[in-house]
């Protein structure tokens, strides 16, 4: 009995500490009404903002402009799915991680002052520093969010600038012949209720009947380091027939 309470006073207090802290998230839609607005993200997740928040109208400009250039913010989101907080994520290199104490890490960035502190108390302590050394390691640019005065990290986003992809409904940067291919896609997905130009389509194969259409919704870019597989859980493969010009198959990524 007295384990069983210890695992979930454990668990109790992780999601009491993620309910407090910023999350980094990409912000997919902002629908507004007479009683404030909500904030669907590209995570699937959903938050509301009221009104009668003192900062509704600076963190709705943050949510809007996430939506616009497609970068992540900072957000805290309550178990009820109340926004307490949206705040301005900053990018840079990692220069270098150093073990402080038992209790905390700190991180040096490369273009800004001071010195970070991630804390070992952190209930996502271990996928943080994992990205934190990619990032050091690789070279990686990576998106934080941090707790002033002490510049406490609360969570980081590495950012994956090595895909080359084309947005699929963008027809005239691909070469020719596969246009009629990505046309094919772009109405298949029309026709299943997904929005064409949330996809992206890159390393296309061809041979005698076929051509294969690997597609990356834009949900994974924000994703890929934190899921193997199908980061964002939309990406997959389409096939088009080229001689009945249709698209004859869908195989969603494992």
């Amino acid at each position: 009995m007295s384990i069983a309470l210890t695992v979930w006073a454990m668990k109790n207090r992780e999601e009491q500490m993620d309910s407090v802290l910023l999350r980094l998230l990409v912000a997919k839609r902002v629908q507004e009404s007479t009683v404030g607005a909500t904030i669907m993200f590209q995570t699937g997740q959903e938050g509301r903002l009221f009104r009668n928040h003192k900062d509704y109208q600076s963190y709705l400009t943050l949510a809007q402009r996430s939506v616009e250039r497609q970068h992540p913010v900072g957000v805290r989101i309550d178990s009820a799915g109340e926004i307490g907080e949206i705040s301005r994520a900053d990018n840079d290199f990692v220069a270098f991680l150093a073990e402080e104490s038992k209790e905390t890490v700190k991180v040096g960035f490369q273009g800004h002052d001071g010195i970070a502190y991630l804390e070992r108390q952190h209930p996502h302590f271990d996928i943080i520093k994992k990205d934190l050394n990619r990032s050091l390691k690789e070279k990686k640019r990576i998106w934080f969010v941090w707790r002033l005065p002490r510049l406490t990290l609360e969570d980081v986003m590495i950012v994956e600038e090595d895909l080359k992809a084309t947005k699929l409904t963008e027809l005239a940067a691909l070469p020719a012949e596969f246009r009629a291919a990505a046309e094919a896609a772009a109405n298949y997905l029309k026709g299943k209720g997904e929005p064409p130009s949330e996809f992206y389509v890159s390393d296309i194969s061809r041979t005698a009947k076929t051509i294969v259409l690997p597609l990356w919704h834009i949900s994974a870019f924000t994703l890929k380091q934190r899921a193997v597989g199908n980061p964002g859980g939309k990406c997959r493969n389409l096939e088009y027939d080229i001689v009945t010009e249709r698209i004859i198959g869908e195989l969603f990524w494992q």
